[in-house]
């Protein structure tokens, strides 16, 4: 699953759940990214929720050096936004960056697998099984 599509469906299942435990979670997590910074304990376990693959869980935490010295020099401005959104709950727009310009997508998902971690055999979370049921019926659509 790409990075995007893991941001819309923990979106998606904050807004089936508003004040939820997923809710709470990425609020928590995310006020300790920003207040820790880049590259910390706190920063993965925030980024943690979007990723499928070594590969992405690199980019989200910053070291992914294509993507963050790209010529576009969105890298580390799409970081900031992924983290930024996490504060915002189901009751204050929800700002988990779902609608974040389509060139700010396709650079975060830019050149990397989308393969899961197949063999992982602990019971599915909350929203894993949300996420995993969205792909399953065909909701979570491929942008």
């Amino acid at each position: 699953m790409k990075i995007t599509q893991k941001i819309r469906a923990i979106r998606r299942a904050i807004e089936a759940n508003p004040g939820g435990a997923t809710d709470i979670r990425i609020q928590t997590q995310s006020i300790a990214a920003i207040l820790g910074g880049n590259n910390t304990a706190d920063w993965q376990a925030y980024m943690s929720n979007f990723h499928s693959n070594q590969d992405q869980l690199n980019r989200l935490m910053g070291n992914d050096i294509p993507f963050m010295t790209h010529p576009s020099g969105w890298g580390p401005k799409i970081l900031a936004y992924v983290v930024s959104g996490g504060p915002c709950g189901g009751g204050t727009g929800l700002s988990i960056p779902d609608k974040m310009d389509s060139s700010f997508k396709a650079l975060l998902d830019w050149n990397l697998p989308t393969a899961d971690v197949v063999g992982v055999s602990e019971p599915l979370t909350p929203e894993a099984q949300f996420i995993f049921d969205l792909e399953n019926d065909g909701v979570v659509d491929d942008d």
